[in-house]
């Protein structure tokens, strides 16, 4: 039963992931053909649901799947979400960084 649990909770999570990544570049590439002239925001739909429902798919799993292209798999999603944690602080930096040139 747990085994069925923790594999929906990694396809569950690697969907929110997919969904996140392609919501943000559809909407970059809808705002960039209606050239419209306000500035683009990068907004998440579902911010750190994906990360944290594969991260613990993944590890509950990792007894029983222990190989190289499930941890290429799980580690794909999370680079791809763009509402995790590492975009989060990639987003903040940036920030920083813009500031400080101005």
């Amino acid at each position: 039963m747990v085994r069925w649990v923790s594999w929906a909770l990694f396809g569950f999570g690697a969907l929110v992931c997919a969904l996140n990544f392609a919501f943000t570049a559809g909407r970059f590439a809808l705002h960039r053909l209606r050239r419209t002239p306000t500035e683009f925001r990068y907004i998440s739909p579902v911010p750190f649901v994906g990360t944290l429902a594969v991260g613990l798919g993944w590890w509950s799993l990792q007894a029983e799947v222990a190989s190289r292209a499930f941890d290429a798999a799980a580690l794909t999603c999370v680079a791809l979400d763009v509402g995790g944690p590492h975009m989060f602080l990639a987003a903040m930096l940036y920030a920083r960084a813009a500031a400080t040139r101005r």
